[in-house]
């Protein structure tokens, strides 16, 4: 946004109509000054502002649009080369982003300021000196943005009027639009909530970009904020906010990334913090794969237990008990041995077993000393048809495990 006119030396040559123009781009500078002031003070009671003569944002807001309209009176009608007229199309840019002369009411004023302090820092601290501000105050024009400006929610609101407007305007899409209307009237559904829909589904395509996008991420804050109570909602420092929003990209950064999973604000021991779904999630995982699996010393999620050494122990799969150690395993009061079907002589041993889930042992992968390895209910599924197949002396049964057969062999019955 460029900076406002300067006003030249007054002088002899000054005509009337100079100051009139002059005046006016002088009242503008004083209202946004006023519209500042009232936007900085917040709400008001009514008689507060009679007894003290101060105006409310949308009094100012109203006030700006009237001193606007009047000062585009006086500069109509001035040559190209007229260097006024250049200073009222600086004016026209800086607060509508265009010098077309189009509308210029309090919505436009409204949308053309905030259009032209959010493109860069440089911008906002014009609109800083536009309205009066001094120097030094270190933040003042993005606080003044935080309490003026749209939401999100409204920005994409106003686009979607704007479309539909638009549409209505068009000859051609002006039919499709009515008959879409009185369809969704007809079937008794309200056509602001067709639009909340086409909202929600905007922010959902935004927020599933791989990118970091500013509209949806002040969405998604001020939705948590909304969700506070007055007392939670004094308890946001900007300190908080950060947090959050560290978060919140944290998340958005994510592909694989889960709504459910979304940083909140909770109260929490009477403080307001940042809460990480996805994180605790994960801390919780490795919390639980510190802890001992089933009950087995030394037995963590996915880390190898080596069996060489340790004394048998057991551990309930397919509603019965079941005893591992380093030679055998023990099922249905027999105790199983493995051998190569090839290489009979060619004694096998269970290496390791590790635990894949903390809920389910079945899960196991049971590693034999040959590489080989399948789940422990697997595993368990062949020795109990083995015992349901005996005829006889010994139970056996022939287990393919990749590329080798085993051969699992019960000895005398223990029970």
């Amino acid at each position: 946004m460029p900076t406002s006119p300067q006003r030249p030396s007054e002088g002899p040559q000054e005509s009337p109509k100079q100051k009139e123009r002059m005046g006016a781009l002088e009242s503008i500078k004083a209202q946004l000054a006023s519209l500042r002031a009232a936007v900085e003070r917040g709400p008001a009671a009514p008689e507060s502002r009679e007894t003290g003569g101060q105006q409310s944002a949308a009094e100012a807001m109203n006030t700006l649009a009237e001193a606007f309209q009047k000062a585009r009176g006086f500069h109509e009608g001035l040559g190209a080369t007229d260097p006024a007229r250049q200073a009222w199309l600086n004016v026209e840019q800086a607060f509508l982003g265009n010098t077309a002369g189009g509308p210029a009411g309090v919505e436009d004023l409204q949308r053309g300021i905030e259009d032209a302090v959010e493109q860069t820092d440089a911008a906002q601290q014009d609109l800083a000196k536009l309205a009066g501000d001094v120097a030094d105050e270190e933040g003042a024009v993005q606080e003044y943005l935080d309490r003026f400006r749209l939401s999100p929610v409204q920005r994409v609101d106003s686009v979607i009027d704007n479309v539909l407007q638009k549409a209505r305007q068009n000859e051609n899409l002006a039919p499709i639009v009515s008959k879409a209307e009185n369809l969704f009237r007809s079937l008794g559904i309200s056509f602001d909530d067709v639009k909340n829909f086409f909202k929600q589904l905007i922010f959902e395509k935004l927020e599933s970009l791989p990118i970091r996008v500013g509209l949806v991420e002040d969405a998604r804050l001020r939705e948590q904020v909304a969700r506070l109570t007055d007392a939670q909602k004094r308890m946001v420092t900007p300190e908080i906010e950060q947090q959050w929003r560290q978060a919140y990209y944290r998340w958005s950064s994510n592909p694989d990334k889960v709504v459910v999973q979304r940083p909140l604000l909770e109260m929490r021991n009477g403080k307001l913090v940042v809460v990480e779904p996805a994180l605790e999630q994960q801390t919780a995982a490795v919390a639980q794969e510190n802890i001992d699996a089933f009950g087995v010393s030394g037995m963590r999620l996915n880390q190898p237990l080596p069996l060489e050494g340790r004394p048998k122990f057991y551990v309930q799969v397919s509603g019965a008990g079941a005893g591992l150690t380093l030679g055998e395993v023990e099922r249905g009061g027999k105790n199983f041995k493995f051998a190569d079907k090839n290489t009979p002589a060619t004694r096998i041993t269970i290496s390791t077993i590790t635990a894949k889930n903390a809920a389910d042992p079945g899960q196991m992968e049971v590693k034999f000393n040959t590489g080989e390895a399948l789940t422990l209910v697997q595993l368990i599924g062949h020795l109990d048809k083995a015992i349901a197949d005996q005829r006889g002396g010994e139970a056996q049964v022939e287990i393919p495990v990749g590329t080798r057969t085993l051969r699992a062999s019960s000895g005398q019955t223990t029970a």
